[in-house]
């Protein structure tokens, strides 16, 4: 339970990243957020501990209980950033021409008032 709960925890900042990375007008970081996240959704999560447990934990020396918590916020990261970024689509076109037409940078108006 508690792996869960870190890991979810920890997944919750990974989210907003990949999410806003999936968003992104430059190409490169857009094709890397899209190739992260559909490999990660493609494939099982045993896969992943298996492979953190084996390729990470030999390289480096960490407890199983950290690797555990890795594989499930990278697992649920990716998961959850697919919620989030058709939440982002789903804001009303409407709701961003009005940030622009009150000057608003795209940084703001993403915060405060998309997110929200």
């Amino acid at each position: 339970m508690l792996i869960s709960v870190v890991g979810v925890f920890f997944g919750s900042i990974l989210r907003v990243i990949l999410s806003l990375m999936r968003i992104s007008e430059r190409e490169f970081i857009r094709i890397l957020a899209t190739a992260y996240v559909e490999f990660v959704r493609g494939t099982p999560m045993v896969i992943h501990i298996t492979f953190i447990y084996f390729a990470v934990g030999y390289l480096i020396n960490i407890l199983a209980f950290a690797l555990d918590i890795i594989a499930v916020s990278l697992n649920s990261g990716a998961y959850i950033c697919e919620i989030i970024r058709s939440g982002l689509y789903s804001v009303d076109k409407g709701q961003t021409e009005a940030t622009r037409s009150l000057d608003m940078s795209k940084q703001i108006a993403m915060c405060y008032i998309i997110f929200l």
